[in-house]
């Protein structure tokens, strides 16, 4: 009688947990995600690079899927650079002896404020993999690793609000500004907050660049040689993000935003 009347107790206790752990499972176990995610940064140079620019900050933006279920994710990232210190003075030979650059407008020749400009980029795709290492009711903690291949250039900007000076412009510049690009591999490791609820969705990153580039320009003017030397760029870096999430169910197209 007993084995008659125990499982009769036992299947509703069952089916009641089973029912708790699917409402309160959250969505990334269930569904697939899209994902958005905004990064800004602040980056130190190293080797090659360390020689033409200072500490520099970027922004950007990364597109990431997820399988549900899934410690793997895949992205695409983008990364702007831009930074105020620029070590190497390709207007030298425009400079007189106190330093002053002139360029021509109506009243003759006057001497131009011209600022020199980081301005760089790195784009490429991502494997990225998270291991929870915290549960805390809605909120999940996650360490992820990535690795990315992709490409990076970076230039000296010239500012001339004026537009007085000619050698800045057209082919002229092109010249001058240094354009360096070539294969890149990223690194990074990176503490992930996730909320079931998507309110609180976003992570800090320490990461690395390392890249293997070679003046794209070829000839210097300012030099008057050929530039066909490889260098080593790297960086080190911690960026912010804020991540938007997307879950749609495995076996429906309806787009379901948390």
């Amino acid at each position: 009688m007993v084995f008659l009347v125990l499982p009769l107790f036992l299947q509703p206790n069952s089916t009641l947990r089973a029912q708790q752990d699917k409402r309160t499972a959250p969505p990334w176990e269930k569904k697939h995600a899209v994902e958005f995610a905004y990064h800004y940064a602040v980056q130190q140079p190293y080797a090659a690079l360390a020689h033409r620019y200072g500490t520099f900050l970027s922004n950007g933006l990364t597109v990431g899927f997820q399988l549900a279920a899934s410690p793997w994710s895949w992205s695409f990232a983008y990364d702007y650079f831009f930074g105020k210190t620029v070590k190497e003075d390709p207007l030298a030979w425009l400079r007189d002896e106190y330093g002053h650059i002139y360029g021509w407008d109506e009243s003759g020749a006057t001497p131009a404020n011209v600022l020199l400009r980081m301005r760089g980029a790195w784009a490429g795709p991502t494997v990225d993999y998270a291991l929870r290492i915290l549960h805390q009711q809605s909120l999940h903690h996650f360490i992820q690793a990535s690795i990315g291949m992709g490409v990076m250039r970076h230039r000296i900007y010239f500012v001339d609000d004026s537009r007085s000076v000619a050698q800045l412009f057209g082919n002229y510049g092109r010249g001058l500004d240094r354009l360096t690009g070539g294969p890149s591999l990223r690194f990074a490791l990176r503490y992930r907050l996730l909320d079931a609820k998507n309110r609180r969705n976003f992570s800090i990153t320490l990461f690395s660049y390392f890249a293997r580039t070679r003046n794209l320009r070829s000839f210097n003017y300012d030099q008057m040689a050929y530039d066909r030397m490889y260098r080593t760029d790297i960086t080190a870096g911690i960026s912010v993000s804020y991540h938007l999430r997307y879950y749609f169910a495995n076996q429906s197209k309806e787009l379901i935003f948390y």
